[in-house]
């Protein structure tokens, strides 16, 4: 056995070389591992984080609209029109994705955009300031008729005249904006057949943002990639569908394809080479993003892309985009857009004309345009895909043309009016920079460090296994001082006792080393580290547990919530002060207190691993004052089982007639138990011959005043399903505002009630796995198709 290590150094070196191989292979494929984690990270799923983070972005956004005040129109045409830029008027913008619906077979979403805007006093200007502009109702009027005969267009002249319309227009701000102004010539088209106004939509107010605050439509329904294989492979976000159609009707030939990004998730490892596709609603088509140079922000490297000279050129220089022309490509650099905007004249260009024809410019006075003002990039961290910083501007312009039958523009010269321009800026927030800082070093260093490691374990497996000095032996108690040879200071010596443990020790640490990093990758998502939760969807529920009976077969039973109800009443066969006792209205007698219920539930719990909680259901306020004291006894914070109290506090729809319980005495007499969830809702009036209803916006708003002021512990809003299916928004609105206080839904329903099944899909996935208890009959929960009981959320 001469020469041979020792067993416990044998097994160390074993490990070491083996940590080593798994270090090195490790380092070789250091960048496969990172694409693979980042790329299972964005996949968007019902119960992902990066869903919860798409669905309702928190980044702040603010939308600029700067106005160009035509300030010599009284001249015109006989003097070119000058243009005084005014604003930028600002709106803080708030979007979210709703009726989201999920598609496996084709790993795809589909969703619309809700936006809602509203005006910032960070603004440079007021509503209320008088903007002259182009008479764009008028100018629409005139380019829909410019294939009409000569009486039509005379019949629109003569309505022209009467309506008292000229070529220019006055108005507030606020009324060219969003809240819009009325006109007898859109009255006048309501009234007609499409073919007799040239396909102009019938509108009963005109305003350049008019009917788009909160809108579903604005954007239309998109369906995008999940990167979960499928259609679009492993990239998410990516556009597959655009107002149901998989192409675009507008344009023939290639200008027709639908692709690229819809604008949240870019493409990863971009290059010099490699171009932005960006799919853009406003503009009705994908638009190529050219590299133009690069930067660094918050030591983060980026590639910038920006819309360049070729991007909206004309087909004399750019052939590839005369299947955008539609008839009309009379100057480089701007876009028309009129086929997907019901036949209206008009173009989008960059602001101030940038990268435009010369001759643009030649027709106004007043514009300037400047690269640094008036481009339209995206900042992009190229190996994430990351954008860190995105400025989108463009530039509505009208075109107006000479026409002999219309007195009203029959001397105006050929030309695109510019109407305004807008511009969203959003930059990553300091706290993400950091994040993406931490996840680009994991990238650029991981490699490195399992090099490292693999060095590491290499030198020490063959220290272990190669240096095998035997130790010189010594009698007990005899004490040894001759002087080591000089070969045992130049090689390896024997290890001394506990020496073993020492490397092994140090192989746990590299191990662990390993291990973190690794972790670390997974974790590569922009934000803070994940947080497994729970699938709420899966808790189940016994109902109107309100006697002995029901309740020792709920308690032997595998449900996780006891729901029971609380009169005031008597214990039957009893006489005395009324109490507190499990029945439901209109019984007043029962064998079970209230008192006998929590103590049954709490004996079971301390006998037992899996919890089981309780929701009190009271009827009257009376209920829950004269229950105070019992409630008290398990609310303490030793207690740890789900105890939820729960009133209708409101009155909701359909025209609820049923007495709510007093909001103000609930809330305040539910404040001492803090360790309770506060379930308070409305009455309804549904189901039968109901069968349609929402919750309306002054019913969320009066229920979200109240839990503001007077609530400071958990609470769950309970929603019947018929009615929550149709109320996603302002649903959606309570829960965002009371997240602090960590909301979440309780969805409900009662045998028979009408349910739109895919809108409440929809807002329970939209609103999260995580937030969502789901008290509904089995066949109505079974129609819902939600992800498994095993299913997980990301926080």
């Amino acid at each position: 056995m001469r020469g041979r290590p020792p067993r416990g150094r044998l097994a160390v070196g074993a490990t070491a070389a083996l940590l080593a191989a798994a270090a090195l292979g490790a380092a070789l494929a250091w960048n496969q591992i990172f694409d693979a984690a980042l790329s299972a990270q964005m996949v968007m799923s019902p119960t992902s984080r990066t869903f919860r983070e798409w669905v309702e972005p928190t980044v702040p956004l603010y939308f600029d609209v700067y106005l160009f005040n035509w300030t010599n129109a009284d001249q015109f045409p006989d003097e070119i029109p000058n243009l005084q830029e005014v604003g930028p008027y600002r709106f803080r913008e708030h979007r979210r994705h709703v009726n989201v619906s999920w598609h496996p077979h084709n790993g795809s979403v589909s969703y619309r955009t809700q936006r809602s805007w509203h005006f910032d006093e960070t603004s440079n200007g007021t509503l209320e300031d008088n903007i002259t502009t182009l008479n764009i109702i008028a100018a629409s009027a005139v380019y829909r008729s410019r294939d009409w005969g000569f009486i039509r267009q005379k019949g629109l002249a003569m309505g022209l005249a009467m309506f008292g319309h000229h070529v220019s227009i006055s108005k507030l701000a606020t009324e060219l904006l969003f809240e819009g102004y009325d006109d007898p010539l859109l009255d006048l088209a309501k009234n007609l057949p499409a073919s007799a106004t040239g396909g102009a939509p019938p509108v009963d107010k005109f305003g350049l943002f008019y009917g788009r605050n909160n809108s579903l439509d604005t954007d239309g329904y998109m369906e995008v990639s999940t990167g979960a294989g499928g259609a679009a492979g492993s990239l998410p976000g990516q556009i597959l569908k655009w107002n149901y159609e998989d192409h675009l009707p507008f344009y023939n030939g290639q200008c027709s394809k639908l692709s690229g990004s819809a604008g949240e998730f870019m493409a990863r490892d971009l290059s010099e080479q490699s171009g932005l596709e960006l799919f853009v609603p406003d503009l009705c088509r994908t638009v190529l993003l050219k590299h133009t140079g690069s930067g660094v922000r918050a030591s983060l490297a980026y590639n910038k892309y920006e819309l360049t000279e070729s991007s909206f050129d004309n087909s004399s220089s750019s052939p590839q985009n005369s299947c955008f022309c539609n008839g009309e490509c009379a100057w480089g650099g701007v876009m028309n857009v009129s086929s997907c905007r019901y036949g209206s004249p008009s173009f989008l260009s960059l602001p101030h004309f940038l990268h435009g024809d010369p001759r643009l410019l030649e027709l106004v006075t007043g514009l300037e345009p400047d690269p640094e003002k008036h481009s339209f990039y995206f900042a992009v961290e190229p190996k994430l895909g990351i954008p860190l910083e995105v400025s989108a501007r463009f530039q509505l312009n009208i075109w107006i043309e000479p026409t002999q039958n219309i007195e009203l523009f029959e001397k105006v010269p050929k030309m695109l009016f510019p109407i305004f321009w807008v511009e969203q800026k959003v930059y990553i927030e300091d706290n993400v920079l950091s994040e993406l800082r931490i996840v680009r070093a994991i990238l650029d260093w991981g490699g490195a460090v399992c090099a490292g490691i693999t060095l590491f374990f290499t030198v020490l497996a063959v220290k272990v296994l190669c240096c095998n000095k035997k130790a010189k032996y010594s009698r007990p108690n005899e004490v040894i001082s001759e002087k080591p040879k000089e070969e045992e200071i130049r090689g390896c010596r024997a290890p001394s006792p506990g020496h073993e443990y020492a490397l092994l020790s140090a192989t746990s640490s590299a191990t662990n080393m390993i291990f973190y990093l690794l972790m670390a990758v997974v974790a590569t998502q922009i934000a803070a580290e994940e947080e497994i939760m729970k699938n709420l969807t899966t808790v189940t529920w016994a109902h109107a547990v309100n006697n002995k009976t029901y309740l020792e077969a709920a308690l032997a039973s595998d449900v996780s919530m006891l729901e029971a109800d609380i009169v005031v009443g008597h214990i039957t066969g009893k006489e005395g002060p009324a109490i507190p006792i499990m029945a439901h209205p209109p019984a007043t007698t029962s064998d079970l207190t209230l008192g006998d219920f929590l103590t049954a539930v709490a004996q079971y719990n301390n006998g037992n691993s899996k919890q089981k909680g309780v929701k009190l259901d009271f009827k009257s306020i009376e209920a829950f004052e004269k229950s105070q004291d019992q409630i008290a006894q398990f609310s303490k914070p030793e207690i740890t089982f789900p105890l939820w109290l729960n009133a209708d506090i409101l009155p909701g729809p359909v025209n609820a007639t049923t007495t709510p319980v007093d909001p103000l005495k609930f809330l305040n007499l539910g404040a001492k138990h803090p360790r309770a969830v506060l379930s308070v809702g409305w009455t309804t009036n549904y189901g039968g011959n109901i069968t349609e209803g929402e919750y309306s916006r002054d019913q969320i708003g009066t229920m979200l005043r109240l839990v503001n002021e007077h609530v400071n512990q958990t609470v769950t809003f309970p929603v019947r399903a018929g009615l929550a299916s149709n109320s996603q928004p302002v649903l959606l609105d309570l829960l965002r505002e009371t997240a602090s206080l960590n909301s979440s839904m309780t969805v409900w329903s009662s045998e028979g009630d009408a349910v739109e099944v895919d809108r409440l899909r929809a807002l329970i996935l939209t609103v999260g796995l995580e937030r969502t208890y789901l008290d509904v009959p089995d066949d109505l929960a079974a129609k819902l198709h939600l992800p498994p009981p095993d299913a997980k959320a990301k926080n």
